[in-house]
């Protein structure tokens, strides 16, 4: 959206750079607005009247210019400077626009599994506003995150604009091509040597499919679920522990028109480690045992991470609230 802006500020200030530069340095006398249908001048006055008696200047230009594509009411803005006397020792800005066509019929097709209401829910565009093609691309990726947290993983959406130019007015079409859901069959483990299979699945927020669970596969919380296993063996000593890798597998049921998901997480626990103590570097406000205090962790215990970040919390909270920001 800035790119569009700033393209367009250059665009549409050649109809005043093509003409003599008498109005440079010009007091403003007024503005004139061509072009509005569905717009009311009343609405763009407040924003030019604190620019009149200004002097004329490129950098005022281009302010008054980006406060109105700032209301989103136009395609495009061209501008020209009238003569403000015979003289011309003041201007008159004339702005031509373009405006938006308005909404007048939104319809979505190909949506069986999902309800219209709920779609409607979450589009942002409504019936009566001023609409462009980038706004409508954005409601048709709003649509496919809907499927997507559905676990319908190929969805496609698409948003089509057909113009009626004699009432400046827009109906819009999203089509959906829904494909097949996803469901989650089994969830297994690699490399997992410190603990069972059930106790990761159990850490886990993705489920497979089963007579309480859907088992919808969902992205970005099975992502949030790769972080919850690390999470996990940095709280039992597994510093170095990670998430090597993760296969999946599909198996397709066309007469059921759904996918089953086969997941495998490769994971690599590496060592363990015990917590070995905490020292101190620069610190001169505070001594080595005020700061130790704060820490919870005990020497020869298990390494914690999540504590451990919790202690350099603490010891930061006491130079913050000392003032040492």
């Amino acid at each position: 959206m800035r790119k569009l802006v700033v393209i367009l500020f250059i665009f549409c200030s050649l109809g005043l750079w093509a003409q003599e530069e008498w109005y440079m340095g010009k007091v403003i006398k007024d503005f004139s607005f061509v072009g509005l249908d569905t717009v009311q001048e009343t609405e763009l006055r407040p924003i030019v009247r604190p620019y009149i008696g200004e002097e004329f200047s490129l950098e005022v230009f281009w302010e008054i210019q980006e406060k109105l594509y700032a209301l989103e009411y136009f395609e495009s803005i061209e501008s020209n400077a009238l003569p403000g006397d015979e003289d011309r020792e003041s201007v008159i800005v004339e702005f031509q626009f373009d405006e938006k066509p308005i909404l007048t019929t939104l319809v979505f097709e190909g949506n069986r599994k999902i309800r219209k209401t709920a779609i409607l829910e979450i589009v942002l565009i409504k019936k009566g506003d001023m609409i462009s093609q980038a706004q409508v691309n954005i409601d048709a990726e709003m649509i496919r995150g809907l499927y997507l947290e559905k676990g319908y993983q190929d969805t496609e959406v698409s948003g089509l604009l057909e113009y009626d130019e004699e009432n400046n007015s827009v109906a819009v079409t999203f089509k959906i091509l829904e494909g097949f859901q996803t469901t989650i069959k089994t969830i297994s483990f690699s490399g997992n040597n410190f603990v069972s299979e059930s106790t990761l699945r159990k850490i886990m927020k993705t489920k497979v499919q089963a007579l309480f669970s859907p088992g919808v596969f969902q992205e970005s919380k099975f992502e949030e679920d790769l972080q919850r296993l690390t999470n996990y063996y940095g709280e039992h000593g597994f510093v170095d522990a990670k998430v090597e890798k993760v296969d999946r597998q599909i198996e397709a049921d066309e007469e059921k028109g759904k996918k089953y998901l086969v997941i495998t997480i490769y994971i690599s626990e590496g060592a363990q480690y015990t917590y070995g103590g905490m020292d101190f570097e620069g610190n001169v406000i505070f001594s080595d045992v005020e700061l130790l205090e704060l820490v919870r962790q005990q020497p020869g215990k298990i390494l914690n991470t999540t504590r451990l970040e919790a202690d350099f919390q603490r010891v930061a909270d006491l130079y913050f609230e000392n003032g040492y920001i």
